[in-house]
């Protein structure tokens, strides 16, 4: 019984039509990101569909207004020597349109289906352009030209007609649309029943007048259609071209450069975004994103690659970076959905990774700055430290500073150090003033006075410093001859952070003080959580009694 049941199965095997689906204009390239129909691009559709073993027909669907002659003569061909090769019948489906070139495609099948309201025929050839010799003579404007051969400045636009070269386009087109003619003829036979002279005038009918002339064989819909001919448990099956995400990357990219440059008052063109937001997605996408995906089908990106792309970003990067990869490549794909490449984002359906607990990497207590303070070899060692510690400045806008931007015991952030370059601050929220102790006041104007650069840290030639610099130069040698366990400037801002919200400073304050946006999670992620009361503290300059350093 076993080996019947086999047998019955196999005989029920359920019907297989496969379909593909032309749409677009005919020519090697298409317009608006979009690519033509040229035999390049619809060849490895076509193969596919035509190798199925089990197809009881190749069904096309059609959309297509025209195009080049070539490439809807090579296709065509392309279609009927696959169609000979498998010995399956072809059947044409006309949706929209399927005029001229898109006739052509149509009339390569062996039945041609058409919706009533589809636009059919168009058997013509065309060719349209504009003169501009008035125009040019008008604005004093000579054309130079020079050629190698009478006939290379034919029909140029800039040029008055002549009878000669108007008489030359004409036979060109006369031999097209004979060879478009020979074709309908050949593929459509004693089917046609309108007069020669309506049928190849260049005229197109609905797809109702269209049954009537015998330009197709009947009206319907693809899915149906197909049902009713090969029985309700046909498998119709779409067969679709790759995308792969090196080739559609770039219209991502293009998008993402017009967000940048749209005007935020034109609500129009949505929502701008920051020169840091653009400068963060384009390295996601060149240095994680697109090495992993160049050559995949995007169709084949779904949550489960998402995920193994996602736990193999933690094993290079912190978790909330891994996050923040992950959300580019998601907008990278709703992007994709909006232009229904795809039909779901994958990236939705991916949980991200766990963030790492608060109080990540060590924060250093009061009495180990002071230490610190107590072994810087430099002054500008001592600075730097004691304006992160006072203020919970990053180090880049520390770095930043010019002397422009420091009056008595105030300080201006409003720029970043970063590669030696001066450049914006993190965010719109960080450009802000800060209060320093009157000790570290004092120090800064015995500093500008031996000072002879614009900014207040840079080297004997004038250099700025990086982060790095001050890292490795100031703060971690200082740790080491201190004796305290090493710790980095982000330490210093945490320090800054968390005494704040200990002393029950109210969470919008800290966070104007410290750069943060106000109402952005980072406070309550990585640092300490305020206490139920909140306090408003009359002085937020933080004196941890460096002055005894001094």
């Amino acid at each position: 019984m076993g080996l019947l049941s086999k047998i019955m199965f196999w005989r029920r095997r359920r019907s297989v039509v496969p379909v593909v689906r032309l749409s677009g204009v005919i020519s090697q390239s298409g317009s608006l990101g979009r690519r033509g129909l040229s035999l390049e691009s619809v060849e490895p559709q076509l193969k596919k569909a035509f190798s199925i073993k089990r197809a009881k027909a190749v069904a096309i669907i059609i959309n297509s207004p025209g195009g080049s002659p070539v490439q809807s003569s090579l296709i065509g061909q392309r279609i009927r020597d696959l169609a000979n090769r498998a010995d399956v019948p072809v059947l044409a489906f006309c949706e929209d349109v399927a005029a001229s070139g898109g006739y052509w495609l149509a009339a390569s099948a062996d039945e041609i289906f058409a919706n009533p309201a589809s636009v059919i025929g168009s058997i013509g050839v065309i060719s349209a352009g504009f003169g501009f010799d008035k125009a040019i003579a008008k604005l004093g404007i000579d054309r130079r030209v020079y050629t190698a051969g009478e006939a290379k400045m034919t029909l140029d636009p800039f040029q008055p007609e002549r009878d000669e070269e108007i008489d030359r386009l004409r036979g060109l087109q006369a031999d097209i649309h004979k060879q478009f003619i020979s074709h309908i003829e050949q593929r459509r036979g004693s089917r046609l029943k309108g007069a020669h002279a309506e049928l190849f005038s260049g005229a197109f009918w609905t797809g109702q007048r269209a049954l009537e002339l015998g330009l197709i064989d009947g009206l319907g819909e693809c899915r149906q259609t197909l049902l009713q001919r090969f029985g309700d448990d046909t498998d119709v099956m779409f067969v679709e071209p790759k995308r792969k995400f090196k080739d559609l990357i770039g219209k991502y990219i293009d998008d993402l450069d017009a967000q940048l440059l749209r005007q935020k008052t034109n609500a129009e063109y949505g929502k701008k975004i920051s020169v840091g937001t653009h400068k963060k997605a384009m390295i996601h996408i060149n240095k994680h994103i697109t090495p992993v995906f160049a050559e995949a089908d995007i169709k084949h990106i779904r949550p489960s690659t998402v995920q193994d792309f996602l736990e193999n970003l933690e094993t290079q990067m912190a978790p909330q970076t891994a996050n923040q990869v992950k959300n580019t490549l998601g907008r990278i794909m709703s992007f994709f959905v909006r232009k229904e490449f795809i039909e779901i984002n994958p990236c939705r359906e991916v949980r991200p990774l766990a963030e790492r607990p608060p109080e990540s990497g060590h924060t250093p207590t009061q009495k180990d700055v002071q230490k610190v303070l107590m072994h810087c070899k430099l002054n500008w060692h001592e600075m730097l430290i004691r304006i992160c510690a006072e203020t919970g400045a990053r180090c880049s806008e520390a770095l930043g500073l010019e002397w422009t931007s420091v009056k008595n015991d105030i300080l201006w952030i409003h720029q970043s150090a970063v590669r030696n370059e001066v450049g914006p601050t993190k965010t719109r929220s960080s450009k802000r003033k800060v209060k320093v102790s009157k000790q570290t006041a004092l120090m800064l104007k015995e500093m500008r006075v031996k000072s002879t650069s614009d900014f207040v840290f840079t080297n004997a030639e004038g250099r700025l410093f990086t982060s790095s610099d001050a890292l490795n130069q100031a703060l971690k040698p200082a740790c080491i001859r201190a004796g305290v366990t090493p710790f980095g400037f982000h330490g210093l801002r945490r320090l800054v952070i968390n005494t704040l919200l200990d002393r029950n400073v109210m969470k919008d304050h800290v966070q104007k003080l410290v750069g943060h946006s106000i109402g952005s999670r980072v406070t309550d992620r990585h640092y300490r959580k305020i206490a139920d009361e909140d306090v408003l503290l009359d002085d937020y300059v933080l004196d941890f009694d460096f002055a005894q350093s001094a």
